[in-house]
């Protein structure tokens, strides 16, 4: 059966591309074709040289040209990067930006995956789009999410939810939202990453550091974080490895910058502990078996919350960046492996039965 994903599978990060990846390895392993919509806005593009970060807002004059400057070279060097990930990685179809384009695109059923598509996106309060408004065949939702808030606009919202055949979402909260806006029912199911073990990411380990290490992999601007990390490391007697897809953070911090995606798991796979606000890099310690530490990342943090609620993995929080309480403290893994098996058999058999909707309409 030939699928068409919608995701959010261009943004300039590892967990955007890394989900979306796990997708395709998802489906292509249950016997389907899969297509990628390489569907990006007019409003979206990745390079956002006017989007300054907050401790930068009082700038004025030369120094903010600069930064600005500077800025636009970061993001687009960043996009190049994953850009190429996606060409050799993603089966991409033909690079739309409307409805009308997305129409086109053959295909027996249409799933929207992974991550945060059904809430605000670009400057709009949501894009119908991501929920597949635009085309005829049977639609299927995969661990989508709502992210950081749901769109005030409830009873369009409600509509499309009831448009589709089957609905799997990522959080726990998005269960309860799905029935209060449509009055369906949703199944609880994995982030496709996590739906994938360790054997299966490990084809693409590259190889890393020799040395034990820390890693702090930070997707927000967080400096109490940071100075968590970097005393954690002295106390532990290790150097500390940082990842960025940020040159500028890069310069500032001395950071890894864009290492290739195998390069990445490896780091995740080979560190001593990670240090992260990242859901998708929690995801990869937990199904690696790596310690981590988790700093929840704000307006995003109910997706990290759900799944260290799964897992029973709640006490490797940190709140306090002065808390080294976890220092040395391993995890014993038994009771989350436990958690991931029973999510496993759940959203595959969820997985299995929504998919079968679109088999039995190829076969009429």
């Amino acid at each position: 059966m030939k699928i068409l994903v919608m995701t959010r599978h261009a943004v300039s990060n590892y967990g955007s591309f890394l989900q979306a990846l796990a997708t395709r390895l998802l489906l292509e392993d249950m016997g389907h074709a899969v297509t990628v919509a390489d569907y990006l806005r007019a409003d979206e593009h990745p390079v956002r040289c006017w989007r300054l970060e907050a401790d930068r807002k009082e700038m004025r004059g030369a120094k903010r040209a600069l930064f600005g400057v500077a800025s636009f070279f970061s993001d687009l060097l960043s996009f190049a990067r994953f850009k190429g990930f996606r060409q050799r990685h993603l089966t991409l179809s033909p690079r739309c930006t409307n409805t009308h384009e997305l129409a086109l695109i053959p295909a027996d059923l249409l799933l929207s995956g992974s991550d945060q598509l059904w809430g605000p996106i670009g400057k709009d309060a949501f894009d119908p789009n991501y929920f597949l408004d635009f085309g005829n065949q049977p639609r299927v939702a995969y661990s989508s999410s709502f992210g950081r808030r749901v769109p005030e606009d409830a009873a369009r919202i409600g509509e499309l939810l009831r448009a589709y055949d089957a609905l799997g979402v990522r959080e726990n909260s998005a269960v309860e939202i799905v029935r209060r806006l449509s009055g369906r029912e949703a199944t609880q199911v994995l982030d496709p990453v996590l739906m994938l073990e360790r054997e299966r990411w490990a084809p693409y380990f590259r190889k890393c550091r020799k040395r034990p290490f820390v890693l702090l992999y930070s997707l927000h601007n967080n400096p109490d974080m940071a100075r968590f990390a970097k005393e954690y490391a002295a106390r532990c007697g290790l150097p500390l490895v940082k990842v960025t897809t940020s040159a500028l953070d890069a310069v500032r911090r001395r950071g890894t910058l864009l290492p290739h995606f195998g390069k990445f798991l490896a780091l995740i796979d080979q560190a001593e502990c990670m240090i992260t606000d990242s859901f998708h890099g929690t995801a990869f310690a937990i199904d690696f078996h790596t310690d981590f530490i988790e700093f929840l990342p704000g307006e995003t943090a109910t997706r990290n919350q759900s799944l260290l609620q799964l897992v029973g993995l709640e006490s490797r929080i940190v709140t306090d960046a002065d808390d080294f309480r976890l220092l040395g403290v391993k995890i014993d893994f038994s009771q989350a492996d436990a958690a991931l098996d029973r999510a496993r058999e759940i959203s595959r058999a969820y997985l299995e039965r929504a998919l079968s909707v679109g088999e039995g309409e190829v076969e009429k």
